[in-house]
């Protein structure tokens, strides 16, 4: 063997060498800076994968079960984010475990367009005995106070009244009665997880016109107590996997825009769902 063949063989030993040397310093600093850190933690399970009065196969039994939950909570931290990036509105009950029941959240569904332009020509005509044909400018007049009357809202619209404070033509008229005359004949078609038959109920909210289901803070919104009739609340079994209402917002051509969820007892905490429109 030539000594320059020799030379470079003892250099790559010794390189080779100092990098085991090297790599084994850092495993060891790694070792004592990962010993220190579960000793002083207080994340339950670390401080036993290195307690030096246990086995060494019960150190490696934490250390696997630590890992494990460590993925688990991950886990459920990307499901989490996955839901609330892929679900537009998430709506949580606080309930007792101890109860195997919990009651599914009203649900009201409110249509963006709720004026039917045929209904209303027919009242305009029998209330101001006014047509489109007869006196356009008036007709105008008279649909855009249909309209506002069908659309009220206490956070949009109550502006716009100010042009028939002084007229004494849409005076003594039963607003809701007018609202519900020219109201298209809708109601949203759903589906549930437990495939009951619902009945939704007409109400009266802040939004104006509304139908409502599952719902026993109803009976005090809905514009006829005539039609009120208690039904049972539809429920959630604690081990259901898959308890859902799912709503057709477009049906016959009439266009859902908001959805609430409230607590079927109350009127509070309401989250609401915006659909767009869809032509």
């Amino acid at each position: 063997m030539s000594k320059s063949r020799f030379t470079a063989i003892l250099s790559c030993l010794t390189r080779t060498k100092s990098t085991m040397v090297s790599i084994t310093s850092s495993m060891v600093r790694l070792n004592r800076l990962y010993t220190d850190f579960c000793k002083e933690t207080t994340l339950h399970g670390l401080k036993h994968t290195v307690a030096g009065d246990l086995h060494f196969l019960e150190r490696m039994l934490w250390f696997v079960l630590t890992v494990f939950a460590f993925a688990g909570a991950v886990y459920c931290g990307v499901s989490q984010l996955a839901r609330y990036n892929s679900e537009p509105v998430v709506v949580s009950i606080e309930r007792d475990y101890r109860g195997w029941s919990t009651d599914f959240p009203a649900v009201t569904a409110c249509l963006l367009e709720r004026v039917d332009e045929d209904k209303a020509k027919e009242v305009i005509y029998r209330i101001w005995n006014v047509t489109e044909e007869s006196d356009s400018e008036r007709y105008q007049y008279y649909y855009e106070f249909v309209d506002l009357i069908a659309e009220i809202s206490f956070r949009n619209n109550l502006q716009n009244f100010w042009k028939y404070q002084n007229d004494d033509t849409v005076k003594d008229i039963d607003l809701l009665q007018l609202a519900l005359d020219v109201h298209p004949n809708f109601q949203p078609k759903i589906k549930t997880s437990q495939k009951m038959e619902v009945q939704w109920r007409q109400i009266i909210t802040e939004e104006g016109l509304c139908t409502t289901f599952n719902s026993e803070y109803a009976q005090y919104q809905i514009v006829d107590d005539n039609l009120w009739r208690s039904q049972p609340l539809t429920k959630c079994h604690y081990h259901s996997e898959a308890c859902f209402v799912r709503i057709d917002s477009v049906e016959n051509g009439a266009r859902v825009t908001y959805i609430y969820f409230n607590l079927p007892v109350s009127y509070s905490d309401v989250v609401r769902t915006n659909f767009p429109p869809k032509n």
